[in-house]
């Protein structure tokens, strides 16, 4: 019971930040020419994080219905999850590699690809019943991990823009 509430939980943050996400982009990108690829990049990650978490949190919940239960479940999301992660940090790495221009960036770029690595692994071996059980734990630990990214790149999109303004006027002072 305790994983279906989390699944459901997942469904609704994830389309929380999806829907914020984009009333924030609908008023802020009022002229064109201010639009830049680092900021359309961000906003094309969040709703694909947002937007896959919820497709992830949903699957099991489908398969429920069809009557599949514990191993089998565990075993055929996390074969899903591990292919469809891959694909995602395949189009991450496409989509925001051209646009990383400062160190720091590169840290936080490196640090999120190796802990999506490591996750989707994490789902493999608990697809292959190797140190996990095919449990629902690495399967909900990856949503986890997909909803805080996509939240902490929702932040810098809301705030980033406030702080380059701050440092402007304290420049022109």
């Amino acid at each position: 019971m305790i994983v279906l509430d989390l699944l459901k939980l997942l469904i609704e943050s994830s389309i929380a930040i999806t829907g914020f996400a984009g009333i924030v982009i609908a008023f802020r990108y009022k002229e064109d020419s201010k639009i830049q690829r680092r900021s359309v990049a961000s906003l094309t990650s969040i709703l694909k994080l947002s937007l896959l978490t919820a497709f992830f949190a949903f699957i099991p919940l489908i398969l429920i219905t069809f009557g599949l239960k514990d191993e089998l479940l565990w075993t055929i999301c996390s074969i899903i999850g591990a292919a469809v992660g891959f694909a995602l940090m395949y189009s991450i790495d496409r989509k925001i590699r051209p646009a990383i221009n400062k160190s720091d960036l590169w840290i936080k770029y490196v640090l999120i690809q190796g802990i999506s690595l490591f996750l989707i692994v994490c789902l493999i071996l608990n697809s292959t019943n190797i140190i996990f059980h095919r449990e629902p734990g690495p399967y909900l630990l990856s949503g986890f991990f997909m909803l805080t990214l996509s939240g902490y790149m929702f932040f810098g999109l809301l705030l980033n823009p406030l702080w380059k303004q701050v440092l402007k006027n304290e420049s022109n002072k």
